[in-house]
């Protein structure tokens, strides 16, 4: 923007003649070194400062049963009383005002059901229907089916209100490691996880 701003100043018919190409040349290359020099003070060399992603996963403790979207206590009571105050925490730290919740899951195949998500997910998120009628065909669904349990526990929080909160699937497309799965297949807890990630609305 102030680069922009810049070159709008720079260039306007009442401030002086129009930049030459090399001109605005110029003024970009001193804006993107401006830029990496207070990215270099702000994070360090080479690093960013992104909010961290909260990964909420079986190995450590919050977990579905296999091929479930149902929340155990525990991983509920988690939510409110930990990621909540986390995710407060990381919003006081980066500016940022929008949650988006990814579910994940294994290799295994879902068992023969039909989906129902079609005709439920709009009551589920706006009419306060419970998360727990919905059907899912594959692990696409499944995976939106424990993000939207998620979103739910945390959207019920005054704390939350100002946030908008957001399901997302990531089905079994991606591994732990944040690469695409390598195909492996099989019964593997730690994918059956939640990832919660915090940005800034546009």
């Amino acid at each position: 923007m102030a680069l922009a701003s810049a070159i709008d100043q720079a260039g306007s018919a009442k401030s002086g003649p129009k930049l030459t190409p090399e001109q605005v040349v110029t003024l970009i290359e001193k804006g993107i070194a401006a830029s990496k020099l207070q990215r270099a003070n702000e994070g360090g060399r080479g690093q960013h400062n992104w909010p961290p992603i909260i990964n909420l996963s079986e190995a450590g403790g919050y977990y579905f049963a296999s091929g479930s979207a149902v929340l155990t206590p525990d991983f509920a009571a988690a939510l409110r009383n930990v990621v909540i105050t986390r995710l407060l925490d990381i919003a006081d730290s980066f500016d940022v005002d929008v949650i988006e919740v990814i579910g994940h899951t294994d290799e295994q195949p879902v068992a023969n059901h039909a989906s129902n998500l079609d005709r439920y997910l709009s009551s589920v998120t706006l009419a306060g229907t419970d998360a727990a009628v919905l059907q899912w065909s594959d692990n696409a669904g499944l995976g939106l089916a424990r993000a939207l349990a998620v979103v739910k526990v945390l959207a019920s929080d005054a704390r939350l209100a100002a946030f908008r909160t957001l399901p997302l699937s990531g089905a079994q497309l991606i591994d732990t490691d944040g690469r695409l799965t390598r195909w492996e297949g099989g019964d593997v807890r730690e994918r059956r996880r939640i990832e919660i990630r915090m940005r800034k609305s546009n």
